[in-house]
């Protein structure tokens, strides 16, 4: 239940590793990242070389049956809508008080056995990020943005480091959606794995 086939490699992958895609009334192909949209979804290899040909080969007609327009920018819609997510869901995180920033603050919770998700800046420099990752290597790290769009969710200009600590129960739910978005976010960025949300270090 949890797999679906990609239109394009037509392989079966986890639906976290896919994006959704439904056609509007007008045939228009339009992403559907939260997979709420009505009417039938196609699934695509969240990837900007998958989605790219997608768009390009007519694999979006094909799998519905019916005419789809898939518009030439298709894979950068796809990137900024992962983006904002994820910036909307970091700042779900501050105002629910489940988010800290700053390489003090992250490195006392982490002390404390609080955090549940760490987001580090991937043009930060590498000294302080390994000294937090000593402290629990264990803590799955996501690292797919950089200072400043980290900072977007603080309103600040620029932040390297960020912690998500433990809450409620509908924190597991935040965490888990930062942690899918941004392994999607990672492969249209071409990032490394080892930088992405299925890192446990």
């Amino acid at each position: 239940m949890n797999h679906r086939r990609c239109i394009v490699t037509r392989r079966s992958l986890p639906r976290d590793r896919l994006v959704r895609f439904v056609v509007a009334p007008d045939g228009t192909v339009v992403p559907d990242l939260a997979e709420r949209l009505p009417g039938r979804g196609v699934w695509v290899t969240a990837g900007r070389p998958e989605v790219t040909r997608a768009a390009a080969t007519g694999s979006f007609a094909r799998a519905v049956r019916a005419q789809a327009t898939a518009p030439s920018d298709l894979a950068d819609r796809v990137e900024a809508g992962l983006r904002e997510r994820l910036i909307m869901t970091m700042g779900l995180c501050r105002r629910a008080g489940l988010a800290m920033a700053g390489h003090a603050k992250v490195a006392g919770a982490i002390t404390a056995g609080r955090v549940a998700l760490r987001l580090e800046a991937h043009d930060g420099s590498a000294g302080p990020r390994r000294a937090l990752d000593r402290l629990d290597p264990a803590i799955p790290v996501i690292a797919v943005f950089s200072g400043s769009e980290l900072a977007l969710a603080f309103e600040r200009d620029r932040l390297v480091h960020v912690a998500v600590t433990r809450g409620s129960a509908g924190s597991g739910g935040l965490v888990a959606r930062l942690r899918r978005d941004a392994g999607r976010l990672a492969a249209f960025r071409g990032i490394p794995d080892e930088a992405g949300p299925d890192t446990t270090r």
